[in-house]
């Protein structure tokens, strides 16, 4: 026979999981997630990395942006006005952790993004992505890299305004 209670104690833990679970669909329902997009583009303090840039033209800072990057290895995927593309084979480890056996199966892709902040300022940002089945339309994937990736890039950005002596 069972405790004159329990049926008691358990009607009210029943009744407190069905709040919970409520209170949960009502989250869900008022801040949905998922990937949603505000329109800006990457470039600013969102970005994985950037740097602001005084008294050049857009020009001048995409031809410094481009030679910093080809030093650095990368080919120009997309060159633009004030986008530009790059990518570059990853390293064997990443591609031994996210490929195959070859270099070739893992990328790096990066999209940099001139943008006007002020009278003759520019902000120079970027956002770096690891590229799996590069070129396949079915297949490819391009995963963005995480923040702790950024002190690289930044490097690249600072050369290349050091390449204008801004």
């Amino acid at each position: 026979m069972r405790p004159v209670g329990w049926s008691l104690a358990f009607a009210r833990r029943a009744q407190a999981m069905n709040l919970a679970a409520l209170f949960g669909a009502t989250l869900l329902a008022l801040f949905p997630s998922g990937c949603a997009s505000t329109g800006a583009r990457g470039g600013g303090p969102g970005s994985l990395a950037w740097v602001e840039i005084r008294g050049r033209t857009v020009g001048e800072i995409a031809a410094a942006v481009e030679a910093a990057f080809r030093e650095e290895g990368y080919r120009v995927r997309l060159g633009g006005r004030d986008i530009l593309v790059f990518e570059k084979p990853g390293s064997l480890l990443s591609a031994l952790a996210y490929g195959g056996w070859d270099r070739e199966d893992v990328w790096l892709r990066v999209k940099v993004y001139i943008d006007p902040v002020g009278p003759e300022t520019w902000r120079v940002g970027c956002d770096a992505y690891r590229v799996t089945d590069r070129g396949d339309p079915a297949f490819e994937e391009a995963k963005p890299l995480s923040k702790l990736h950024s002190a690289g890039f930044r490097k690249l950005l600072l050369k290349a305004k050091a390449r204008l002596g801004a």
